[in-house]
């Protein structure tokens, strides 16, 4: 069966009972990846349209960075544990056919519409930065000028790409779950979409 089967057929795929149930862990790892890979190359982006620079910027800036990965990842990773858990005791947890190792592969999978449309919304990020021209000779205002860089995030298309993605999810996660646990999407659905509703407003911070 094609690789892209979960995002378009999902309750197919997830009901063949000879899945590894790893995929998930993969698309997930890969989401992860993919993410932190955008922030780096947003903040290059940003660091090349500043004229004169600070002293030691571009090293402090990288630092953080990596603080902020590794935190990212953590934050990633119980993010997936609580949207399995969720979808798993909500669809109806030990009394289906379904285990929370099975709702983690299916939470991993509603994560891989972020990885098709990344670098739709990275190409964006970088339109909204590419004409910018950033003063650093003056720490205070610009930092004032990167601050007003944040309405380029609730730019309409970036904001319609979101609501696409997280509808995807929300489809793979009803359909997905139905089918490792054996419950209708009656079931399911509810649950996705608090999901959904979640990840939407999280985005928007």
């Amino acid at each position: 069966m094609p690789p892209t089967t979960p995002l378009r057929r999902p309750a197919a795929y997830f009901e063949q009972t000879s899945q590894s149930r790893v995929s998930g862990t993969l698309v997930f790892v890969a989401h992860l990846i993919v993410d932190l890979a955008a922030v780096f190359s947003i903040v290059w982006l940003l660091f090349r349209q500043i004229d004169n620079p600070p002293a030691g910027l571009q090293s402090e800036l990288f630092s953080q960075l990596v603080g902020l990965a590794v935190f990212g990842a953590i934050v990633y990773a119980i993010a997936w544990l609580l949207v399995s858990a969720l979808m798993h005791v909500l669809s109806g947890g030990s009394g289906t056919d379904g285990t929370f190792w099975d709702a983690m592969d299916v939470a991993g999978w509603a994560y891989a519409p972020e990885i098709v449309t990344a670098p739709l919304l990275l190409a964006l990020a970088w339109n909204s930065i590419r004409g910018l021209t950033l003063d650093g000779s003056d720490p205070q205002r610009l930092v004032a000028q990167l601050e007003t860089l944040e309405s380029a995030a609730h730019h309409p298309v970036s904001l319609l790409v979101v609501a696409i993605v997280v509808a995807w999810s929300v489809y793979i996660l009803a359909k997905g779950t139905a089918a490792t646990h054996d419950v209708s999407t009656d079931k399911t659905l509810p649950p996705a979409i608090i999901v959904g509703i979640g990840a939407f407003l999280f985005a928007l911070v």
